[in-house]
This record gives C-alpha cells, sequence and structure tokens, in this order.
C-alpha cells in the first residue's frame, strides 16, 4: 500500500531497503518488480546488508535490472585500520555486484566524517576504493551536522555520489 501511495506522488524511481522481509518485501524479484512497472516506478536501488548474502542479493538485484546495492550502515570504527578494512571490503563487494550487474553503494553517516587518528574515514574510503567497483550516496543530512559541506565533497569527488539523501536539519 505504500508503495502504491508513493507511485500517486508523481515519483518515478523507487529505493528500497530490508525490512525485515527482504529486499523486495517478501516478494520474489520478478513479482516486485512487476508491482513498482505496473505504478509506473524503476526500483533504482536497495539498502541491504551487504555483508550478508551479497551474492544472492546481488543476482537477485541484477535480474530485475536494479542499478545499486548499497550499505547503508557500518558503525563508527575503533580505529582507521577498521576504515582500511572496509575500503578493502567495499571493493570486494563491489566486484561481487559487478559480476550481476549491479553497482555497489556506501551510505554515509556522520562518523565518517568525523577525525579519527589524524584523518577523515569518509575521505580515506573515497580515495581508496575503486571508482569503477565503489560508489557513494551522499546523505547530506549527515555530512552538514559533522560540519562538512555538502557541496564540497561533490566538488572533492567528482561522479563519486550519483545517489544522495537530502534531508533537513530536523533529520
Amino acid at each position: 500500500a505504500t508503495i502504491k501511495t508513493v507511485a500517486t506522488y508523481g515519483y518515478t524511481q523507487l529505493e528500497g531497503f530490508d525490512g525485515g522481509k527482504g529486499i523486495f518485501w517478501g516478494m520474489s524479484p520478478s513479482e516486485f518488480k512487476t508491482l513498482t512497472e505496473d505504478l509506473g516506478l524503476s526500483f533504482l536501488a536497495s539498502h541491504a546488508n551487504t555483508f550478508q548474502n551479497l551474492e544472492q542479493h546481488a543476482e537477485q538485484a541484477g535480474s530485475i535490472g536494479m542499478k545499486y546495492l548499497i550499505c547503508p550502515w557500518v558503525g563508527p570504527q575503533k580505529s582507521m585500520d577498521d576504515f582500511k578494512r572496509l575500503a578493502d571490503e567495499f571493493n570486494k563487494q563491489g566486484e561481487i555486484c559487478r559480476q550481476h550487474g549491479v553497482k555497489f553503494a556506501y551510505h554515509n553517516h556522520g562518523y565518517t566524517f568525523d577525525l579519527l587518528d589524524g584523518q577523515i574515514p569518509q575521505d580515506y574510503l573515497m580515495e581508496n576504493t575503486d571508482p569503477g567497483l565503489v560508489d557513494y550516496e551522499m546523505d547530506t543530512y549527515w555530512v552538514y551536522t559533522a560540519g562538512k559541506d555538502p557541496i564540497e565533497y561533490l566538488k572533492k569527488y567528482p561522479g563519486r555520489f550519483p545517489l544522495g539523501h537530502v534531508k533537513d536539519k530536523s533529520g
């Protein structure tokens, strides 16, 4: 019912998330694609736990023409070494997604913009992930509340943020 309502607002693209029933909300990938297409929506992307069942998610997403699987959260890390491991992991996840015709992206939160061990983790991730394998979804609220300028990040890393969440200061 929510997806049907969203379609009446004039949206043409949909980004989902795994809300406990999987990224297709308990439907098969083809059933979900039929639902969204019948409503005039393109199911562009979904947030998913990319650390579990990635191969299956990527295969299913690719089978219905989705463009992105997005890692929505990794949580604050204890050290930059943890973020360095994440950059390597994101590259691996990006390769798995690419094999199935889907792109991988990471959705930032404020913690990736907080100084850690003398570095900004978001910068490290941007500079140490393969642009051919890893994209980013900028959540402007989290960039802004971390004291950074979203526009400056778009300029600093052109083409790396093809997806975005825009929120006001209330979240």
